[in-house]
């Protein structure tokens, strides 16, 4: 749903079966989905978040959209399709183009998730890379604001074909999550919720790292 390439054995046997025997034995992209096929796999997607919305623990679906994902008006349809497709669901997004928020876009970018009340989500990521997204933490919805931690390993993070827990394996000191509590106060007085994520997926580093964030902001309030 998000434009990245999907293994057709993720998808399920039935699903599978009824592919166009050219898309078998390939990775399956959104725009080559038959459409029927198309809207069968999110009624299922919607179905399997469904518990999680009815006890109350989903707070938003998260849609990342790849750096192939560019800036343009089908794109932004594409952003309104995927809220009309979980109406009555909270989603977020995050754009990993960094043409979204340039001179140029970033304007629009965000006053079009505004108008939607979409939560643009803020990353903090290392800095200095021609991939790297732009340190904005504006908030686009009342709702929510939501920022992602992915580490700052500039020594993998443009680095091809290698895995997630490689590529974010990064350890925050306090001293860089504190550089995050005024941003996220900030945050708090546009959005009735916060919520923050940490993407650091190595070892026990996510987990250590929202405890030390949630400590600095605990003590912030104090």
């Amino acid at each position: 749903f998000t434009n990245h390439p999907t293994q057709p054995m993720s998808l399920p046997p039935d699903i599978r079966e009824q592919l166009p025997s050219n898309l078998r034995d390939k990775n399956v992209y959104l725009e080559k989905m038959p459409d029927e096929l198309l809207d069968e796999t999110w009624e299922r997607f919607r179905a399997a978040v469904e518990p999680l919305r009815a006890a109350g623990k989903l707070g938003a679906v998260f849609f990342q959209f790849p750096p192939w994902f560019l800036p343009s008006s089908r794109s932004l349809a594409y952003v309104e399709q995927v809220q009309e497709r979980m109406f009555g669901l909270q989603i977020a997004v995050e754009f990993r183009k960094p043409e979204w928020l340039d001179a140029r876009h970033r304007d629009g970018t965000l006053a079009f998730l505004r108008s939607r009340d979409i939560p643009y989500v803020a990353v903090d990521v290392p800095e200095g890379h021609h991939t790297s997204m732009p340190s904005v933490h504006d908030v686009t919805s009342s709702k929510l604001a939501v920022v992602r931690f992915h580490g700052r390993n500039h020594d993998t993070w443009d680095l091809k074909g290698v895995p997630p827990n490689v590529r974010f394996r990064y350890d925050y000191s306090d001293t860089e999550l504190t550089e995050w509590v005024p941003r996220i106060k900030e945050m708090e007085r546009s959005a009735s919720r916060v919520h923050a994520l940490m993407n650091n997926n190595y070892s026990n580093y996510s987990v250590k790292n929202a405890q030390q964030l949630q400590r600095l902001l605990e003590a912030s309030h104090s």
